[in-house]
């Protein structure tokens, strides 16, 4: 019976222990990530020893597991990063250098998925954000085409106004929305109705050089570094501008349709004024109908963004 109850009391202890060290492994793991906002600043130098210690962190490794001797710890760092520690601090010096507004966190979480190659939803997990935010650190607002019919332009002729979207005349506008928020970031036009989204955003034809578009276009008033999302007819831009594509992960055109989701929505919620959907006839010339149109396009996207800011969200959280 003694030893029996020995036994049991050491058993007991045992898993008192267990259960203690399972809470010192989350709690460590927790200050590990209380890094990120410390990260996120602006961090002109950070040695390879602060390196190698935080992107260990990130990976599963926190202080408590890193009480190995360095040659584990800097192969455990690259396997999960690609290159050493003390690259990466050289780097990453060079990165802010040329990009002040970077942070190391950033670069880190991009290291890791070239690496890799994870999914989003493994990503969200190791570096504790939601799977859209892994992706909209990079691709910040979708981007759209939206065709408004019109009266013909009979002062002015020509084939330039048809729009095939509505089989008659028209016009038409480039619009983004912001992807992790509910609010119209650019709102461009018009243009006449025959004029490719490409050729909007590019700020002029293909052939033309870039130096002669306009500067206006959002082609040059993109953050550099950042892209938006759009559907096949913004097709010609890969390093502004992503298009689904048969060869990307399945979660990531499930992200990007999502995406152009919520801007379609928003399309939708400008067409719900009738100004917008029937026949404009307003304007004494085609460039004030065109002035005209526009001041109307522009006060309904006013009204349709205070509605969202008040009750009305693209979509429901």
């Amino acid at each position: 019976k003694e030893l029996a109850r020995a036994e049991s009391l050491h058993s007991t202890r045992t898993s008192k222990q267990a259960l203690y060290k399972s809470h010192v492994q989350v709690d460590k793991t927790k200050e590990c990530h209380t890094m990120v906002p410390f990260l996120a600043q602006d961090i002109s130098h950070i040695t390879d020893v602060e390196v190698l210690s935080v992107g260990l962190c990130f990976v599963g490794f926190d202080q408590s597991r890193q009480h190995v001797n360095l040659d584990t710890n800097i192969c455990r760092f690259k396997a999960s990063y690609g290159i050493n520690p003390k690259a990466v601090s050289a780097m990453f010096a060079d990165i802010k250098e040329k990009y002040p507004s970077q942070n190391l966190l950033d670069v880190l979480m991009a290291m890791n998925w070239v690496k890799l190659y994870n999914s989003w939803e493994v990503m969200a997990g190791h570096w504790r954000y939601s799977k859209p935010v892994v992706a909209r650190k990079t691709y910040i607002m979708s981007v759209d085409g939206m065709h408004c019919e019109t009266e013909e332009f009979r002062l002015d002729p020509s084939t330039k106004w048809y729009s095939q979207k509505k089989n008659t005349s028209g016009l038409t506008y480039e619009i983004g929305c912001a992807i992790n928020h509910d609010q119209c970031l650019w709102l461009r036009g018009p243009f006449p109705a025959a004029t490719h989204d490409i050729t909007m955003f590019r700020g002029g034809e293909a052939e033309l050089k870039v130096r002669d578009r306009d500067p206006a276009a959002l082609f040059f008033n993109l953050p550099r570094g950042k892209k938006c999302v759009g559907d096949s007819g913004y097709a010609g831009e890969p390093d502004k501008i992503v298009v689904s594509r048969p060869e990307h992960p399945k979660d990531f055109k499930k992200f990007l349709a999502r995406v152009k989701s919520r801007q379609e929505t928003f399309n939708a919620r400008l067409k719900v004024f009738r100004v917008l959907t029937s026949h404009f006839h307003h304007g004494t010339s085609s460039a004030n109908q065109m002035k005209m149109h526009q001041m109307c396009v522009e006060m309904i996207a006013v009204m349709v963004q205070y509605s969202m800011e008040n009750g009305a969200p693209l979509f429901e959280s």
